[in-house]
């Protein structure tokens, strides 16, 4: 993101000082093509992905929670430019043309790596779980921010701390979208179309507050099942964590940028999740978090 588009953010506008950014559509491999139906697990270690594992743990008056990481795999965006390709694509319609173009060429599928973690929390005399009280939020971190998962497991683990201190607002949910299974996007705009593909196509359903007090949280198949368009969206506040794009501001409910090394005094990532919905727009737009 240019420094701009950063100027313009923090007034609460959007940048008109650059050309609107063009990404190729989302379109479906035909059958023929290479990983179109199955992803490539025999290329990992063991042929599989990892076990399900507790990430971190936070503690309250009721017990200890423990948050549950599992790894996911979903269709990469299809097709994606090639090596050394960096076209500019001036209209929609000049992106659907070059889109089909480049599935004609028989692209293998690619498919990107997803890490789930939610809350286990404690559980009364009876069985049933104790949630906090409101709405929560479900967090989608982009790899775009260029942290590894070790980095970004201390992020979400000290922001989560932080959020329990304030009682305001809670996590429910969070995906660490890390990259690709076979290889990294080749351009800024595949990745941006990775994130496109989750939050359109891959997000599950969320669980009920009812079926998640009676049975806690629901653990998705290893290979993400694709939804209708949008569907896993409804009943959640969607919120990436990561690099803007400010062609794609609608794929989530708000967002918040993070960038390292940021300038003393810069708010918390807790601090930007309470203050979210509380302002006059509906999308927070907060290019300065401190991590």
């Amino acid at each position: 993101m240019t420094e701009a588009h950063i100027q313009s953010f923090k007034q609460g506008g959007t940048s008109t000082q650059e050309p609107k950014l063009h990404l190729l559509p989302l379109l479906t491999p035909s059958r023929d093509v290479l990983h179109s139906s199955s992803p490539p697990l025999h290329l990992l270690p063991k042929w599989k992905l990892p076990q399900e594992r507790i990430a971190f743990q936070t503690s309250s008056k009721y017990g200890t929670t423990n948050w549950v990481e599992s790894s996911h795999v979903f269709p990469s965006a299809y097709p994606r430019f090639e090596a050394g390709q960096t076209p500019k694509i001036s209209s929609e319609e000049v992106a659907t043309h070059l889109a089909k173009d480049l599935a004609s060429r028989k692209q293998p599928q690619l498919w990107t790596l997803a890490h789930r973690i939610v809350p286990v929390r404690p559980c009364t005399e009876g069985g049933m779980s104790i949630l906090p009280e409101g709405r929560g939020v479900t967090l989608v971190v982009t790899q775009i921010a260029k942290l590894d998962k070790k980095e970004w497991e201390h992020v979400i683990h000290k922001a989560v701390l932080e959020l329990e201190s304030k009682g305001k607002k809670h996590i429910e949910e969070i995906w660490l979208l890390v990259g690709g299974l076979l290889e990294e996007a080749r351009s800024y705009e595949d990745s941006i179309r990775d994130v496109e593909q989750f939050t359109h196509f891959y997000v599950p359903a969320p669980t009920s507050k009812d079926e998640m007090r009676r049975y806690g949280p629901q653990w998705p198949a290893c290979t993400l099942g694709k939804q209708r368009e949008n569907i896993g969206k409804k009943g959640r506040m969607l919120i990436g964590l990561g690099h803007v794009c400010p062609a794609k501001l609608d794929l989530f409910d708000g967002m918040i940028a993070a960038y390292t090394g940021r300038e003393k005094g810069g708010k918390t990532i807790a601090d930007e999740l309470v203050a979210l919905g509380q302002g006059p727009e509906q999308k927070m737009i907060i290019p300065d978090t401190r991590l």
